[in-house]
């Protein structure tokens, strides 16, 4: 069945008191999802639940703002702008349709970004594996992955100018590219894409 509304809803193995319940509010046309409630001496150490909110699918959000401190995040959904901010956990993200911009900054796990069309994408990554598979690559990119490997998948006819900071042998490609300096370009070199992979391979492949 199509979903006509927004709903919330939570999950969690044990009864959980009110104030550890999900709080939700609309300010304007801002629908807030509020973990629990804030309080002083409010503890949520051993608090474990599942929070799925879902929207219509032929809506498009203009903006959707995550702020996870642990737990992973899943989202599959349409939206102007994404902003992920995931200190434990892995980020996975299905984006449709054409986005102007998507920003995730996840401290420790894996990012694994599925999109259509971005404008401009910028994924920070402290410890952790990073994977795009773009069916049109962002017309610009800034990867920065600190300890992980970097992969992107993405169409053989691609235009892109990829600088990276890496040896030789820990950047490998399925798609021809021309080597000028410390920048791998494909087609036309027309998209850019930065990429700092301090301890890790980049490897591009064909989707």
């Amino acid at each position: 069945d199509k979903t006509t509304a927004v709903t919330v809803m939570e999950t969690s193995k044990t009864e959980i008191d009110d104030k550890l319940k999900v709080h939700t509010w609309v300010d304007g046309s801002t629908l807030h999802v509020k973990y629990c409630a804030a309080g002083k001496g409010l503890s949520i150490k051993d608090l474990k639940k599942t929070l799925e909110i879902t929207v219509p699918a032929d809506v498009k959000l203009s903006d959707l703002s995550i702020d996870a401190s642990a737990g992973d995040v899943s989202v599959d959904c349409s939206a102007e702008n994404y902003e992920i901010d995931a200190s434990a956990g892995n980020v996975t993200i299905a984006q449709h349709g054409e986005s102007d911009e998507m920003e995730i900054d996840a401290s420790a796990g894996d990012v694994d970004v599925t999109a259509e069309s971005i404008g401009k994408l910028a994924i920070d990554i402290s410890s952790g594996n990073m994977k795009l598979s773009a069916d049109k690559v962002p017309e610009k990119s800034e990867i920065d992955a600190a300890a992980g490997n970097v992969e992107i998948y993405m169409p053989e006819k691609t235009d892109m100018t990829l600088k990276a900071d890496i040896s030789a042998e820990d950047f490998n490609s399925e798609i021809p590219f021309t080597k000028k300096g410390d920048a791998y370009i494909f087609g036309n070199g027309k998209s850019r894409m930065d990429i700092d992979a301090s301890a890790g391979n980049i490897n591009i492949k064909k989707k």
